[in-house]
């Protein structure tokens, strides 16, 4: 690649990062292990590059969160959904890998995590057991998406029809509070 102008000889013109595939392709394996909690340090560690460049990466993530959402609580959003996103397919993930157990004990079917063939250990009398975790996988499923939902808005929390002190509201009673509400979400994007 011919080098930019002021640029030292032998450098390569440097591409924005949107159009780079190398960069592009490092965010998508940077974005899990983030969102896991891993340090950049341990990224970079993981990745073979410098923790510079993951600090690079982290913050072409923000903007790429930020443009998923496109408002101005947007970054928070945008790292809000992309956890509940890693939490839906880990529990899915989960349910799979579960379902998988159930049938080699049940069934004797062969199972295989990362690659390797495992076999089922049976007693004496040939049985076998395995509890049972898909219920709480789907379920832990079931919660992210809803809470998902809830973070962009397209799902809102039923409110008591009841104020503080437990007495009944009247229709116009929510209405005001339904129209304050309102006035206040306006007033705090207005002010972001």
């Amino acid at each position: 690649m011919p080098a930019k102008k002021g640029a030292r000889k032998g450098q390569r013109k440097q591409l924005e990062w949107r159009r780079d595939p190398d960069i592009l392709a490092r965010i998508e394996r940077v974005e899990p292990l983030h969102l896991a909690g891993w340090s950049s340090p341990r990224i970079a560690t993981e990745l073979g590059v410098s923790e510079r460049t993951i600090r690079n990466d982290i913050g072409h993530l923000a903007e790429l969160w930020v443009e998923r959402l496109g408002a101005t609580q947007a970054a928070l959003r945008g790292r809000i959904v992309a956890q509940l996103d890693v939490a839906i397919a880990r529990a899915f993930e989960a349910a799979d890998d579960d379902w998988q157990c159930t049938r080699a004990v049940l069934f004797g079917e062969p199972i295989e995590f990362d690659g390797r063939k495992l076999d089922v250990i049976r007693d004496l009398n040939g049985a076998a057991r395995h509890t049972s975790q898909r219920v709480a996988a789907l379920n832990a499923a079931r919660e992210a998406v809803v809470s998902k939902a809830k973070v962009l808005g397209l799902v809102v929390d039923k409110v008591a029809q009841t104020d503080g002190a437990g007495n009944d509201l009247s229709l116009a009673d929510l209405a005001n509070a339904a129209r304050a509400a309102k006035a206040v979400r306006e007033s705090q994007t207005e002010g972001t």
